[in-house]
């Protein structure tokens, strides 16, 4: 995978590929991992967040409110955790899942600066998945237009087989333009 990061030097765009391999050899905590904090003479327990809880702060713009949104929903034994406890939870959370908070240093293409970036990988994977179902949808889009199939059906057809049909729609469609163009002249 490859990701961009703008220098905030020179403003310039640079490219870096992010380790994939490293990251998905890295540790995994297990699935009931915990949590452990004392604070105000009580102990807190709390599990990994999940994407869910993720997705539940994702319309939160501040950083204070997302963390204490996810912070209340990983709590196992308390509606109300304090705030205090959020910087240690967050460096507990990233030592049992080194994977989830990754952080790579580049250098700026354009000004040589050392770059710090740092790589979500929800993010590349959402991307990913937006651009195969783009390319779906577009395939579907092109083999109903020319054959009147259901989208069920084009759906269903294997990808290699569906790619054939939209590449020999694209060259049809090629064929036929140059008598398209000479008559409408």
């Amino acid at each position: 995978m490859e990701g961009v990061v703008t220098c905030e030097r020179c403003a310039e765009r640079s490219e870096f590929v992010v380790p994939v391999e490293e990251i998905m050899n890295a540790a995994r905590p297990a699935p009931d991992a915990r949590v452990h904090l004392h604070e105000q003479g009580r102990t807190f327990t709390f599990r990994l967040p999940r994407m869910s809880d993720i997705e539940a702060a994702s319309g939160l713009t501040n950083f204070d409110d997302i963390r204490q949104v996810i912070m209340k929903r990983c709590a196992l034994d308390s509606d109300h955790p304090p705030a205090a406890l959020a910087d240690r939870l967050g460096a507990r959370f990233e030592a049992l899942d080194p994977a989830a908070n990754i952080v790579l240093t580049t250098t700026c293409s354009g000004c040589g600066a050392p770059i710090i970036a740092a790589v979500d990988i929800a993010t590349f994977v959402a991307r990913d998945l937006d651009r195969i179902v783009e390319r779906l949808l577009r395939d579907i889009d092109a083999i109903a237009s020319a054959y009147g199939w259901s989208e069920a059906a084009i759906a269903d057809l294997p990808p290699r087989r569906r790619r054939r049909y939209v590449a020999m729609i694209a060259e049809a469609r090629h064929q036929a333009q140059p008598l398209l163009t000479r008559r409408r002249s």
